[in-house]
């Protein structure tokens, strides 16, 4: 059920909500499976979108703990390199594009845009 919620608050623009509903289901322990991975893919864009680095960090911790289930999975990965270039840590999108076994045309893309939102348009080309 959280998961419904996170994903209608995010897709209507209520990034706050999605990460209170989020903050909950980290404070209750649930350990992280294939459903939440649908959480972490609809919360960073709503950390990003409030600049909230803090749990943006925290999430990627928690996705890093469960090791397999990020490499390989571009997409998810260039979710958190957004998530960072939004939040203003360019670095840290960057040291994760580096780290990435596979790089497909969402993570190029992701790490350009990542540059010119960040007024790196010499690093972007």
């Amino acid at each position: 059920m959280s998961m419904a919620m996170i994903s209608e608050y995010v897709l209507n623009g209520k990034a706050n909500s999605a990460l209170e509903v989020f903050r909950w289901f980290l404070q209750e322990k649930m350990s992280p499976n294939s459903l939440t991975m649908a959480i972490i893919f609809t919360t960073l864009p709503a950390c990003a979108s409030l600049a909230a680095l803090k749990l943006g960090v925290e999430l990627h911790g928690k996705i890093l703990k469960n090791g397999p289930v990020l490499e390989g999975n571009v997409h998810l990965e260039s979710a958190v390199m957004d998530m960072y270039a939004k939040c203003g840590r360019l670095d840290l999108a960057h040291q994760n594009f580096r780290r990435m076994h596979v790089k497909d045309a969402v993570c190029w893309n992701s790490i350009i845009t990542s540059c010119t939102q960040n007024s790196k348009p010499a690093e972007a080309i």
